[in-house]
Parts: C-alpha cells; sequence; structure tokens
C-alpha cells in the first residue's frame, strides 16, 4: 500500500470524545520505553486503545484521502484522526483476512479486493470507490484472484498483483502476474509476471519502484518502466515481508533467518541474521529509520536497522494477523490487532 506526505495527527485522546463516551471503547494511557541508539537516554509514548467492533485488516495511512483505512468485513473502515465522529464504514465487497485496500489520494478512490483463497469468481474482482460518497466508480474482473493492491501516486500507477490462489491445490505454489494500470483512466498498461508466489507489493514513495515479495522470493519493480530487478534475494522460508525507508532509498526485507537491507538506488543488497521470525501481518520503518514489525510471537518490536537491537517491545498481542501504519512525519504507530485498533504517539 502506498504512503503519500501528511501531517502530523492530532493527539487522540483530546480528539475523539466519542471514544470516551461508547462503551465500547477501552483507553488505556501507559508507558512505551524506547530507548535511542547510543545510549541518548527513554523516550515515552502515549498508547490508545480503541474497540472498533470488527477485525480490522490491510491497513494503510492516507490523511489527505480520509485518515486510516483498513478493511473489515464486506466494508472498508476509514478512522479520521482530525474527526470527533466515529469511523466511516464504506460497503465494499472485502474481508479482514485476505481482502486488500489501497487508497490513491489525487483521485481520492479507493482500491478494494475481496480474496478469501477458494479461488472463487468474486476472489478476481477489483473494486474501486470514491471516499467522499461511498459510491462505486467502477468494478473490473482480473485473471486470477487479486493478491494485494499498490498505488505509486506520484507515478500514476496502481500495481495489482493476482494468481490462481485455491489454497487446497497446487495453484498455492503458482507464480503470480502483476498487472499494472493508469490511476486516472484505470486502463491496464502492462501485465508483469513474477517468478515466485508473490503475495505483497510496497512502494518506495517518491522512488518510482517497489518490493514485491512473496513466498521463497523477493524483487524490485520500477513503477515508471516497469522493469523487474533481481537482486539475488532468495529468503529460505515462505513469509518473507518488506518495508521502505523513503528518506534513505532504502528497503528492508525480512524472512525467518535473515533481514535483507536493500539500497533501491544502486541496488546492491547487504544480509545479516534476522532480529526476529516475522508474524503474519504488516511490517514498516518510523521518520527515524527504525524498524516496526510483529513477530511470530505477537510481539510488537521496535530495531535499530544497524545494530539490530530491540528498542522497545510491546508483548501480548492478541492476534497473528496484526496490522502496521506509520506516520512517516509524527511516528505515531497505528496497531490493528484483531478487533482493536492502538494508537502509539510519540510525545
Amino acid at each position: 500500500m502506498a504512503d503519500v506526505p501528511r501531517s502530523s495527527p492530532p493527539t487522540r485522546r483530546s480528539r475523539l470524545p466519542w471514544v470516551a463516551a461508547a462503551t465500547a471503547v477501552t483507553v488505556a494511557i501507559l508507558a512505551v520505553v524506547i530507548t535511542r541508539p547510543g545510549g541518548a537516554g527513554p523516550r515515552l509514548g502515549t498508547e490508545t486503545t480503541i474497540n472498533l467492533g470488527g477485525a480490522l485488516g490491510s491497513l494503510t495511512f492516507a490523511p489527505t484521502a480520509g485518515g486510516l483505512f483498513g478493511v473489515t468485513d464486506a466494508a472498508v473502515m476509514v478512522v479520521d484522526p482530525t474527526s470527533d465522529g466515529p469511523p466511516r464504514r464504506l460497503r465494499a465487497p472485502t474481508n479482514p483476512v485476505d481482502g486488500s485496500v489501497a487508497v490513491d489520494p489525487v483521485t481520492n478512490t479507493a482500491w478494494v479486493s475481496n480474496n478469501d483463497r477458494t479461488g472463487n469468481l468474486r476472489n478476481r474482482r477489483l473494486s474501486i470507490l470514491d471516499i467522499s460518497t461511498g459510491r462505486f466508480v467502477e468494478t473490473m474482473m482480473l485473471p486470477h484472484s487479486v493478491i494485494d493492491i499498490a498505488i505509486d501516486a506520484a507515478a500514476r500507477r496502481v500495481l495489482v498483483i493476482h494468481r490462481p490462489d485455491d489454497q487446497q491445490h497446487a495453484d498455492a505454489l503458482a507464480p503470480a502476474w502483476i498487472t499494472v494500470m493508469d490511476a486516472d483512466s484505470h486502463n491496464e498498461v502492462a501485465t508483469v509476471e513474477v517468478p515466485f508466489p508473490a503475495y505483497e507489493v510496497t512502494i518506495a514513495t517518491g522512488n518510482g519502484q517497489a518490493v514485491v515479495t512473496g513466498r521463497m522470493g523477493a524483487t524490485l519493480l520500477s513503477t515508471n518502466d516497469l522493469t523487474v530487478n533481481d537482486v539475488g534475494i532468495r529468503p529460505q522460508s515462505s513469509l518473507t515481508v518488506a518495508a521502505v525507508d523513503p528518506k534513505s532509498a532504502t528497503a528492508y526485507v525480512l524472512s525467518s533467518d535473515t533481514l535483507y537491507t536493500v539500497d533501491m538506488a544502486e541496488h546492491t543488497v547487504d544480509e545479516a541474521a534476522s532480529p526476529a521470525r516475522p508474524g503474519l501481518g504488516q511490517f514498516a520503518v518510523d521518520p527515524e529509520g527504525r524498524l516496526i514489525l510483529v513477530d511470530a510471537d505477537r510481539v510488537l518490536k521496535v530495531v535499530d536497522p544497524d545494530s539490530l537491537d530491540v528498542l522497545a517491545s510491546r508483548p501480548a498481542l492478541k492476534t497473528d494477523r496484526t496490522q502496521l501504519a506509520v506516520d512517516p512525519k509524527s511516528g505515531t504507530i497505528f496497531v490493528a490487532d484483531g478487533t482493536e485498533l492502538t494508537v502509539i504517539e510519540r510525545p
């Protein structure tokens, strides 16, 4: 999912009075200690937990388009950090487990998929919604199940991973395709084959590149000329996740045994022992270049990418599919953990 420049969100406790009034919402404020590299001392943050009444998946933060977006049962949920009202629900065929959403802030549209890993025809549907009205702009069918969606708002490209995805058959190991569309006309520009079962595409905002990850593979893709750049990443695990630091044009690819640090300008790769086995959720980089992840033991970790030291952690998350999003200006971390949304704010 694509990130876009944004302003720092206001303090959640002062901006969401409906949270305190709703019985379904639990607010807890506690200290999160983050030790600065080099012994500069601790940093404190506050944590606010909100019960949303439904599981939230495929998290992305696009404040100019409305705020925090995620998929839930048959809807896209929009949490606006500048609003005093409750989250909006845009009706759409999707689900919080394998559905996905990407946001185009230029056209104010949400692109939504509804994969449930059955190989059913509905898994091939791609829906485009007007965020302001909630109305369908267009619905199209892809050749295979839609696995993930990402939008490079600067390059005006939409990248859609699709492949056979019936998990009960050998199709689970089939290669994938990325259909590239024009974000304005919605016309297909090209289809690129990826030689491994890809399941995630991460945009390097402002760099004209994307990181494509999947089972036993990862590669770079130019969103401008659509060149696939194989940088030799061969993870020896079925679960591989990626995050991008746009300030340094660095991509991080994390598998159970290796952390790959990719210079996206030079297409060089450094390898180090993995600081944690990745969980099934998302992976992010904060404004100071630190890695934010949830490991396979459901522990939220802040990791220094150079020393690989764990600078802070938050244990006992409830679900395996924890979703993350980070405000690249304020460093606020959004964590969707089952039916709860936790906002960790820096002072």
